[in-house]
């Protein structure tokens, strides 16, 4: 695993959950495309660590080239492409630890509940009428979502591979749309974490919600099959009996 230096301390054991279990539901389990008929895998595989073998502080397990691989068909260019992505972003941030992001998650926009859902996910929590533009630097709210989603990966369950994004809409106004932020958990979600969010829900979505949409959903492409609006009894479906988050029991 990388360095704090390296700054790829919990992605890149992005894969690193697997098991013989059988899994309580297909929707824990993350959704990759069919690989091309034909395809070389094992190959794949060694040109891919090749091509990464040379880079400083660049240290990938074989888990998690394989699962880029798999996210990318096993293209090793684009695999290659997106694992270097994440590599500098993630470098750019830094290590985050719970001190360094205290004073934002007090605020509690952003956080993982401390249960599953019923499918065994972990479940990243964010309360948007309590991100407001400008309290915090986007690079401040940045390192608490790295962190935040970091954890709901470490936290998972034995068996399951995807996380549970649940957004809060309940009270959302024009001081909480901020576009950059939706800009960037865009590419948190799809390019950085590949394949990691299972499934996300809007929950009370208000009217004025719509035009954050309008601008977010072309972003999301093909993964916008992965957002539901729901409302607040259907959310509450999603969780055991008792285990609702807070947040969503009013």
């Amino acid at each position: 695993m990388a360095s704090a230096q390296g700054g790829m301390r919990v992605a890149w054991r992005i894969s690193r959950r697997t098991s013989s279990v059988k899994a309580r539901g297909r929707s824990n389990k993350a959704d990759f495309p069919p690989a091309p008929p034909g395809v070389d895998r094992g190959a794949a595989r060694e040109e891919l660590k090749r091509r990464l073998s040379g880079a400083k502080d660049l240290h990938v397990d074989e888990q998690t080239i394989e699962w880029y691989l798999k996210d990318r068909r096993y293209d090793v260019e684009e695999a290659e492409g997106k694992i270097r992505d994440t590599y500098k972003w993630r470098k750019s941030i830094g290590d985050v630890q719970e001190p360094d992001v205290a004073e934002e998650m007090a605020t509690g926009k952003t956080l993982v509940h401390e249960h599953k859902d019923i499918h065994g996910r972990s479940v990243l929590l964010v309360n948007a009428r309590k991100h407001v533009v400008g309290e915090f630097t986007s690079r401040q709210s940045q390192s608490l979502l790295k962190y935040s989603i970091d954890k709901a990966i470490d936290s998972l369950d034995e068996e399951a591979e995807t996380l549970l994004g649940v957004f809060d809409l309940n009270g959302f106004g024009p001081k909480n749309a901020d576009l950059d932020y939706v800009v960037f958990l865009v590419d948190a979600f799809f390019k950085y974490y590949p394949r990691r969010i299972g499934e996300v829900l809007l929950v009370d979505a208000p009217l004025i919600f719509r035009p954050t949409w309008m601008i977010a959903k072309p972003m999301l492409g093909k993964y916008a099959k992965l957002v539901k609006f729901v409302s607040l009894q259907e959310a509450k479906t999603y969780f055991p009996e008792g285990k609702v988050p807070p947040s969503l029991s009013r």
